[in-house]
């Protein structure tokens, strides 16, 4: 799944350089394609992680986190979170800034390089947002995406996000002096939901260990998953 969701963002990166008329200096000039390159990257990269941990690779040990289960439910996903960070963004981002230095001058590609890294913070927040379950033991129910009724805006939405962001980043390299600005906005951001999260959600939110079948039709007595009901 992984190497799926990877291959896609090559080569929707590939695409975007083959259709550009920029000829061979496309590389070297700090163009929309160029400048989105790591964020579409990444969250390509981040979305397989997602997807691949919904899948149950040890199911086995979804009894032990159950009967092991700590009150400060919070670094489970914590946890997780950094070893997103630290074994799959940050080495990803340093290859894409070997790429750069090699190929633009290097103050561009320093800041570039910070930029699109506080952005993918901030997307990595997002798109684990209010995740409750431990990775790669809870049970898996496929379809649960919907992805056949919702691509198209989930597509629409990502490429305006992606235009925005590059616009933004053009002003940055014009004057580098907004990159802290920017930096600044997009971590608070980020540090903001995770302190939501931290205080308020998983405290108050169980870890999820079945995935369950939503019902055709919710009645008077339908029960709140354990999870979702903690207080």
């Amino acid at each position: 799944r992984l190497a799926s969701y990877l291959a896609c963002g090559i080569g929707l990166v590939l695409i975007f350089l083959v259709s550009q008329n920029i000829g061979s200096g496309i590389l070297f000039s700090t163009n929309r394609t160029m400048l989105s390159m790591p964020i579409v990257l990444s969250f390509f990269l981040m979305m397989g992680i997602k997807s691949g941990a919904d899948m149950p690779v040890a199911p086995e040990a979804n009894w032990i986190f159950q009967m092991t289960e700590h009150v400060q439910r919070k670094h489970y996903h914590t946890g997780f979170l950094k070893a997103v960070f630290w074994q799959n963004l940050l080495p990803l981002y340093f290859l894409l800034f070997i790429f750069f230095l090699l190929t633009w001058e290097w103050r561009t590609a320093v800041y570039h390089i910070l930029f699109s890294l506080s952005v993918s913070l901030l997307l990595m927040t997002m798109i684990f947002y209010k995740r409750v379950k431990i990775p790669y033991t809870c049970s898996y129910m496929p379809g649960k995406e919907k992805l056949q009724f919702y691509w198209i805006f989930y597509l629409l939405g990502y490429i305006i996000i992606l235009g925005v962001i590059n616009s933004i980043e053009e002003r940055v390299l014009e004057h580098p002096i907004n990159l802290l600005i920017y930096m600044g906005i997009f971590l608070s951001a980020a540090v903001a939901i995770r302190y939501y999260h931290m205080r308020f959600y998983y405290p108050r939110t169980g870890i999820k260990y079945v995935e369950e079948e939503e019902p055709p039709l919710i009645g008077l007595d339908y029960q709140t998953p354990a999870y979702k009901n903690m207080d």
